[in-house]
């Protein structure tokens, strides 16, 4: 049993293998990962014969529809690639230029290494205290032209919203700017906002609504919160209320230390109190957050905005993080001390940027003038970043990780690509693994790390069906690296479930283990349990009459069969 490629983020389902102190049900291994290898960098090209379509959104299909394709290249044979760069189900386009595949497991997959789609599970998260969040900027990041879309007459915003519970992802954070409500003086046309919204919850995905820029009206020269707080709290009361069954939180501004506001602490404290009541009075159930202050660093504004009585209007901090993953233990510990000095400890900390630079900026031309994308490489980095992050948070208390960002966006001038999608309408592979991420741990509560062996970190979380799984990877320069990193030089070392660099193969006497297959000659209905059963009564034998046994699980071979390992 190998595991070819090293740098892998997986999850084991239900699976055979007693680690530690933290036994693991029996039966039916299932795994779930996603492989961080790159074996063609550089721009997606059409193939030959014209650019390739599917009436798939977002070209996303789940593990119960048939992948379909059209305008490919005529009575071509067609190789397509899954996520471990295994060659699999080759076919040929008809002569019409049509391609179907039976339904595929999920995962991300490439046709002629070219041009790739992405497969999820077809029973995504949908709990609503799902920590696992994307901050989208939906109004802004997913408007029509921001993507290539022939879906939904172009409706790039059901299009975006149906990829994100696809994906299982049940929370997002959107910006609501008043100065694009307000039509006029005391007249707010709340309508494209709303209809928005609810895109969003015919999804299945709720919202986190971050209030913003108000109307030049309501400013005065050189200021940008409102002057008129009596003004904000009427425009809060009413948003809170029509918005509630939509939004389950509201923050006032983004990173106002940064420079989002000229005034000073003091000032903006005020207008939060403002905000907060508003909001209270439009709805008693939504959450009221300050505004995300971009660093912990940056202990000087919330500790005055916390002396101001923030505490009194708030019911949770809120923080942005874009440290490295090396840098988390450290960071969290910061985080705990300053919310010690504002005397908020054991507040819930809702992180809504989680973000990374270890990718760089996008190192291929986009298919946007002026902006550039991702190149394979770099695609990969992201899907591997994104599943690590939110588990490690998750694992220090962090109560949601709002990962940056769902959509299309580019900054610096278009050189930095910061989208889950690219500009053509496709996914990166990212989705894959936010898909295989929440489908298991999205309603499952952390029970803590799990040491296996030198290299790997592995985490074991409960299900509320009361199955375990355990979420591991192996440490790469992802998680060692402060700065850019690759993902070619992680790719060569095999993992053996023991922990030694090697592969398991037969040998004539002096093997480690014993591997013991469905027995060939059994005329047994029941032969395929056989491993199974094997199995059960070892643990039966060691955990309940105490015997002493030898380390044992089961398997399975390529072709899915169960096999006894001991």
């Amino acid at each position: 049993m190998r595991i070819q490629n090293f740098r892998f983020v997986g999850l084991l389902y239900n699976m055979s293998m007693v680690l530690g102190n933290v036994p693991l049900l029996m039966r039916n291994p299932r795994l779930f990962g996603l492989l961080c290898a790159c074996w063609m960098a550089g721009v997606v090209l059409p193939l030959s014969g014209g650019a390739v379509e599917t009436p798939a959104p977002g070209w996303t299909f789940t593990e119960k529809e048939r992948p379909v394709f059209v305008n490919g290249p005529t009575n071509e044979l067609c190789v397509l690639r899954n996520g471990w760069g295994e060659e699999i189900c080759p076919k040929r386009w008809s002569a019409t230029g049509h391609l179907q595949f039976d339904p595929l497991p999920p995962g991300y997959y490439w046709l002629s290494d070219r041009v790739s789609f992405c497969v999820v599970r077809a029973d995504p998260c949908c709990d609503a205290n799902s920590p696992y969040a994307v901050d989208s900027a939906f109004s802004g990041c997913s408007a029509p032209g921001q993507y290539d879309c022939p879906w939904y007459g172009g409706d790039t915003y059901r299009v975006t919203a149906e990829l994100m519970g696809r994906c299982g992802v049940v929370h997002t954070r959107e910006r609501l700017e008043w100065r694009k409500i307000a039509k006029s003086e005391g007249q707010n046309d709340f309508s494209g906002y709303l209809d928005r919204a609810r895109k969003l919850k015919v999804a299945g995905v709720v919202s986190t609504g971050l209030f913003h820029d108000v109307p030049d009206w309501l400013k005065r020269p050189g200021r940008r919160l409102p002057a008129d707080l009596a003004e904000l709290w009427r425009f809060m009361q009413t948003a809170a209320r029509l918005f509630e069954p939509y939004y389950d939180a509201w923050e006032f501004w983004n990173e106002p230390e940064l420079g989002f506001t000229s005034e000073p602490v003091w000032e903006y404290a005020a207008a939060l109190k403002a905000y907060a009541l508003g909001a209270r009075a439009g709805s008693q159930s939504t959450v009221i957050l300050p505004g995300a202050l971009s660093n912990i660093e940056h202990f000087g504004y919330g500790q005055a905005l916390f002396d101001s009585d923030a505490a009194k209007y708030v019911q949770a901090f809120n923080l942005h993080t874009y440290v490295e993953p090396k840098d988390y233990a450290g960071w969290r510990r910061d985080t705990d001390l300053f919310l010690k000095e504002a005397g908020i400890s054991g507040w819930q900390v809702w992180l809504t940027e989680s973000g990374t630079a270890l990718d760089g900026n996008g190192a291929c031309l986009g298919t946007r003038k002026g902006m550039m994308a991702h190149s394979r490489e770099q695609e990969m980095v992201i899907a591997e970043f994104c599943p690590k992050s939110w588990i490690l948070h998750r694992m220090s208390g962090i109560f949601r990780a709002w990962f940056f960002l769902f959509g299309c966006y580019n900054e610096q001038g278009g050189r930095r690509d910061w989208g889950t999608m690219r500009r053509d309408g496709s996914v990166k592979p990212v989705h894959a693994a936010m898909s295989a991420l929440t489908g298991e741990l999205g309603a499952a509560r952390p029970e803590g790390s799990i040491r296996l062996v030198d290299g790997v970190r592995s985490f074991a979380f409960m299900r509320p069906d009361g199955k375990r799984v355990l979420a591991f990877w192996s440490v790469s320069n992802l998680e060692t690296s402060g700065g850019v990193v690759r993902v070619d030089s992680q790719n060569e070392r095999p993992l053996r479930l023991d922990g030694v660099s090697g592969e398991f193969r037969l040998v004539e006497s002096g093997g480690d283990y014993i591997l013991k297959p469905v027995p060939s000659d059994s005329e047994s209905r029941f032969a395929a349990d056989i491993p199974a059963n094997e199995h059960l009564t070892m643990q039966i034998a060691s955990r309940i009459f105490g015997i002493e046994t030898a380390e044992n699980c089961c398997v399975r071979f390529a072709d899915g069969e169960m096999a006894y390992l001991t």
